[in-house]
């Protein structure tokens, strides 16, 4: 890069900078202060009292079934970028398809073991 597009590049990161600054401080000065008491910090529980239990629990298949679709997700995102430049590489000879069947069948026998082990299983 020329040494002129540095600086553009540094002036658009000041004014950047300036200006979320510039927007707290006049939020700051010209904001309405809150006034606090005991009614305003109190949640809102729709009529009904407060409860003790505030986290819920989950049973343990929710998350797993969580990280099997983060899993699985990941691996089809990745499968993507492969179909836009699949083309691409077959008009240079270059050998793409060998190393996308093994992930493929990576992919698919992971999914294989999960049902043996019973990790989509809601009820045992």
């Amino acid at each position: 890069m020329p040494e002129s597009d540095h600086v553009f590049l540094l002036i658009h990161l000041m004014l950047s900078i300036g200006t979320g600054v510039f927007i707290l401080l006049v939020s700051y000065v010209f904001g309405q202060r809150a006034r606090k008491n005991k009614i305003k910090e109190t949640p809102y529980e729709c009529g009904v009292g407060l409860s003790k239990d505030f986290f819920p629990t989950f049973s343990i298949r929710f998350y797993s079934v969580a990280v099997l679709f983060f899993l699985f997700e990941a691996a089809t995102v990745l499968l993507c970028p492969w179909v836009l430049i699949n083309q691409t590489f077959l008009q240079k000879n270059i050998p793409i398809f060998l190393p996308i069947l093994f992930f493929l069948s990576l992919i698919s026998f992971s999914f294989l073991y999960a049902l043996r082990k019973g990790a989509l299983h809601w009820i045992k």
